[in-house]
């Protein structure tokens, strides 16, 4: 009798029938290991039905293998006569028309049932997937779905090392590749992924400042009445795998394209100037500075694109009616310099079953129509990228990406009237609500040229909305009925504001010297010290708040509980390593804090120590409470929004 289980028959498969197989209950096996297959595809759908009703309801929208019609047809009628024919009489206690005899023939029918649920890893919804990559100097990462810790990367048919797995991002030394455009499959648990081109360009990994424009007016007035005799040069730079752009004085010639070494000429200053903003009116990007004197150099060739890029980059789920908008960018390189933009002009965008999820609009979204899985493609001449698409409902404990076109989201706030707001270090405020686009809230005043715009963002219960501009440092107040009038928030004692929190119509910010201030009916005062004297980020403080305590976390491991009404303030130890959390939120009586470089969230018990909730996120900077038990949560390390049901 056999006792190891049989080459071509499934660990999961054998476990089930091994013990009737020893017994010699053959119609018991039969049955047991078709209705195996059955309820994986109850699972992987949620549907209850059964047998061919199950299979047509099931196939080709909620279990999808094929974008080929007539393929897809195949596998549906494979599974409908493979299950109904050994499934169905066996199931009803009636004779099968074709009966069983001998172990060995009974093995050869397990095995049809073993290719089944073979096939049905081939589902796009759980098939390993890469859905895109980006180049970090020496290192490529290969952003994918539906993969673990055994998963392989094959380039061009061979097995390369994964020098780091960061959750469904495999990490790659671009030693182990050639240069140039190769082939890349993911292979896990014997289930390959669909072909991935991608190119390995020479390392960038040195810092670089590109001129994007020479012979940039200056101006001695904010009014751009008088012009100064300095012209100046507009510069991208990468520094610390970031690019900025910024503008400098200089007497020297150069041409758009040009690299520039960071020379300077200190023994002349300009001072204050202005030039256009792109937005409208002037800028100031200097109060006083020296003249720049890099040197130019000229790129290894043109600039050309060399692939492009689809956000959402990874496997977004939707509700039914839910609108996202989609955004694609050029990855572009001159063989010194390499860098992204976003494509404005004409784009192939086209959704494998629109039934399901439906491209539309302009600037194009993708609207959720029915349950299922879909691809969404992007062309743009020789270069192709798609993005996955799931519309189901959310369970508890899941995580769902959301929003992804936003790129290094910061702050996040939501309410019931005003939906989900974004802010990702631009000028710009993004919007987002239930069976709307997402759109642009409001534009604050010109980040131009500056590194960072707006990034913390609260609204109280009257729907204002409260940001913080890190360049002006202020906090903006914006009424949702009046946004072109915006109110403005300074600190006594010259604070820099940091962080901001609300509780009704209380307004709670923190700055960089331990304080804490209360803005309340047009009234600001100092709510709560932990009495630093001097500012330093090592003093800056993460609050919470509810209607009867304020937290407040330090950059180092110090809990600070005040009671609002007895305002006795507790002071005691997290069990975290400095600098740990990013963000805290008050949640039902309890904290919520983000583990920054963890990528996780967790809740603190009453003795602080922390109990993940959720992991798998890209830098995790801030997280809001919406409706339901949803949190979401910015993934300022890459792109989109994080919809986790607690």
């Amino acid at each position: 009798m056999t006792q190891q289980r049989p080459p071509g028959i499934r660990d999961d498969l054998w476990r089930l029938v091994e013990a009737d197989v020893a017994a010699g209950r053959y119609d018991t096996v039969i049955s047991a290991a078709f209705r195996h297959v059955e309820t994986v595809i109850q699972h992987r759908s949620g549907h209850s039905g059964i047998g061919s009703g199950l299979i047509e309801a099931t196939f080709g929208t909620r279990i999808v293998f094929s974008n080929n019609a007539m393929d897809a047809l195949s596998i549906q009628n494979l599974f409908k006569g493979a299950v109904g024919f050994y499934k169905g009489s066996r199931s009803h206690g009636a004779s099968p028309t074709i009966p069983v005899v001998g172990e060995e023939k009974l093995l050869s029918v397990v095995s049809v049932a073993s290719a089944l649920l073979d096939l049905l890893d081939y589902d796009f919804a759980v098939r390993p997937v890469i859905r895109s990559y980006g180049q970090r100097g020496t290192f490529i990462e290969f952003y994918s779905d539906n993969i673990d810790l055994t998963s392989e990367l094959l380039v061009s048919g061979t097995s390369v090392r994964i020098a780091s797995r960061r959750d469904q991002c495999l990490i790659v030394d671009t030693a182990e590749l050639a240069l140039g455009e190769s082939i890349a499959f993911v292979l896990t648990n014997h289930v390959m992924s669909l072909p991935f081109s991608f190119t390995v360009e020479p390392d960038t990994t040195d810092n670089w400042h590109r001129v994007v424009e020479a012979n940039v007016a200056l101006y001695f007035d904010g009014g751009g009445t008088r012009i100064r005799p300095e012209k100046g040069v507009l510069l991208d730079s990468r520094e610390g795998g970031r690019v900025i752009r910024r503008c400098f004085p200089t007497v020297r010639q150069y041409d758009a394209g040009d690299y520039v070494t960071w020379d300077w000429s200190y023994g002349s200053a300009v001072g204050e100037a202005w030039i256009r903003d792109p937005d409208g009116g002037f800028v100031s990007p200097w109060s006083g500075s020296a003249l720049f004197d890099g040197s130019p150099t000229k790129p290894t060739h043109p600039a050309r694109s060399t692939a492009i890029k689809l956000y959402p980059d990874a496997n977004t789920h939707l509700l039914p009616a839910e609108l996202f908008p989609l955004m694609v960018t050029e990855l572009i390189s001159d063989g010194v310099g390499h860098w992204e933009d976003v494509v404005e002009g004409d784009v192939s965008i086209t959704s494998d079953d629109p039934s399901t999820v439906n491209v539309s609009g302009s600037p194009r979204q993708v609207v959720a129509k029915t349950y299922g899985s879909t691809n969404v493609h992007a062309r743009l001449g020789v270069h192709s990228a798609a993005t996955p698409f799931t519309v189901s409902a959310l369970t508890t404990g899941s995580k769902a990406t959301l929003l992804g076109a936003i790129r290094n989201p910061h702050g996040v706030a939501y309410s019931n009237s005003l939906g989900l707001l974004v802010t990702n270090q631009s000028n710009i405020v993004y919007q987002w609500r239930r069976g709307h686009p997402c759109e642009r809230f409001v534009q604050l005043p010109s980040a131009y040229l500056a590194t960072n715009g707006v990034d913390a963002i609260v609204i109280d219960e009257e729907d204002s909305v409260f940001v913080r501009s890190v360049q002006r440092n202020c906090v903006y107040r914006i009424d949702p009925s009046n946004k072109g009038k915006l109110d403005t928030i300074s600190l006594g004692d010259d604070a820099t504001p940091f962080y901001l929190c609300t509780t009704g119509n209380a307004l709670f910010i923190s700055d960089f010297s331990g304080n804490v201030w209360l803005h309340q009916d047009g009234v600001l005062s100092k709510y709560f010290s932990t009495g630093q004297s001097q500012p330093s980020p090592s003093s800056a403080l993460r609050i919470a708040v509810d209607s009867q305590h304020l937290w407040a976390i330090d950059t180092g491991t110090t809990l600070f509980t005040l009671n609002r009404d007895t305002e006795l303030v507790t002071v005691s130890q997290l069990h975290c390593a400095p600098n740990q959390y990013s963000a805290v939120l008050a949640v039902g009586g309890s904290l919520l804090v983000s583990d920054f470089h963890g990528g996780s969230i967790a809740r603190l018990d009453e003795h602080h120590h922390p109990s993940t909730l959720a992991d798998g996120f890209d830098i995790p900077n801030h997280f809001a409470a919406g409706p339901d038990g949803i949190l979401y949560v910015t993934n300022f390390g890459s792109s989109g929004i994080s919809r986790v049901i607690l």
